[in-house]
């Protein structure tokens, strides 16, 4: 469960099903809006991974960290969720992460990073028609872990040719 806010007022709360997904699982969420002074008019509910280089390597070529000394970091959006909002006090989301993507990881050389990110579109209750809203980016941590070795698609990998 996390709470997020926007200036001094609670803006929204996140209640996820699970605090640990596995390759091939669906994250389903439900973002409850709760501001009284401003209305919520759009939600953008991502799920990206973040693979970042940790230690340069004589086999691998790639190019030096960012402009701030940051390691070099790919970020891939799996899947995403747009909704108009306006009225709404409850969303539902059902986000499914790919059972092919890389489970969240940490050695010496990379680290794997995912993460359910919202960007919030807010309008003041009292604005004009027509007035442009606040647009937020709020991120949450999730731990993905390797698909069970029971899953389906392994098990006819698994079977002998004959």
């Amino acid at each position: 469960r996390f709470e997020v806010s926007l200036g001094d007022e609670k803006a929204l709360v996140l209640v996820m099903n699970q605090k640990v997904y596995s390759c091939g699982d669906c994250v389903a969420a439900s973002v409850e809006l709760v501001g009284v002074k401003r209305v919520c008019t759009g939600l953008v509910v991502s799920l990206e991974s973040h693979e970042t280089l940790l230690m340069k390597r004589a086999d691998i070529s790639y190019t030096q960290g960012t402009a701030d000394g940051q390691p070099p970091t790919q970020t891939t959006l799996h899947t995403n969720v747009t909704e108009m909002t306006p009225y709404m006090r409850n969303i539902q989301v059902l986000l499914p992460i790919p059972l092919s993507a890389p489970a969240t990881l940490m050695t010496t050389v990379c680290k794997v990073e995912w993460t359910l990110r919202l960007q919030i579109t807010t309008v003041a209750v009292d604005a004009p028609s027509g007035t442009d809203g606040q647009t937020v980016t709020w991120s949450a941590p999730l731990i993905v872990a390797p698909p069970p070795t029971h899953h389906p698609l392994f098990a006819e990998a698994s079977v002998p040719l004959s």
